[in-house]
C-alpha cells in the first residue's frame, strides 16, 4: 500500500472516534475541463469529516483527505470552515454548502508553485448525496498557480 493511502486511513480512524460526525466518501475527477502540463487528469478517492456542532450557529469544521488514484502518490488534505444554507423548508434533506480553509497537497508542485494552498468548494447535498466543485490553488502567492479543478460526487456514510 502506497504512503498516500495512509492519510486517507489515518482520517477515516479520526472520524469514527467521534459520534456526532457526519463522514462522506468523495470522489472527483480532476481538471477533464483544462489540461495543466506535467499534470495528468485523474480520478480522486477520498473521506470528508465533518462535524455536526456549530461555530457561532453558522459554521461547521470539516476535514478532508483524497488520494489520486492514477499515480496512488498524490494526496490532498484540507481542513476548514463549512456553511450550509437550506433554500427550501419544505425540502428536506436539500442544501447548498460552501466550504474553505487551508490545503496541503503534493499535486503538480512545480506546477502549482506550492505544497501549502486554499481550497473553496461548492456543492448541492440531496439527502445521502453530493454534488460539487472544488478548487485548491495558491491564491497567486506563488508562480505558477495553475490550480486543482475537482468536480466531486459525494455519499454521505451512515
Amino acid at each position: 500500500m502506497k504512503y498516500s493511502y495512509y492519510l486517507i486511513l489515518l482520517l477515516a480512524l479520526f472520524a469514527g472516534t467521534h459520534g456526532q460526525a457526519k463522514m462522506q466518501l468523495v470522489t472527483g475527477i480532476e481538471d477533464f475541463i483544462r489540461e495543466i502540463e506535467g499534470n495528468p487528469d485523474q480520478v480522486w478517492l477520498g473521506l470528508e469529516y465533518s462535524m455536526e456542532y456549530r461555530i457561532g450557529d453558522l459554521f461547521a469544521p470539516y476535514a478532508k483527505g483524497m488520494v489520486g488514484l492514477g499515480s496512488g502518490d498524490d494526496y490532498l488534505l484540507a481542513a476548514g470552515l463549512a456553511y450550509d444554507w437550506q433554500p427550501f423548508e419544505k425540502v428536506t434533506g436539500f442544501s447548498i454548502a460552501l466550504q474553505t480553509g487551508p490545503s496541503y497537497t503534493n499535486v503538480g508542485v512545480p506546477h502549482s508553485g506550492s505544497h501549502l494552498n486554499w481550497t473553496t468548494e461548492l456543492a448541492i447535498h440531496y439527502k445521502y448525496l453530493m454534488l460539487g466543485y472544488s478548487h485548491t490553488s495558491n491564491g497567486g502567492i506563488y508562480s505558477p498557480n495553475s490550480g486543482l479543478d475537482m468536480f466531486l460526487v459525494a455519499f454521505t456514510l451512515p
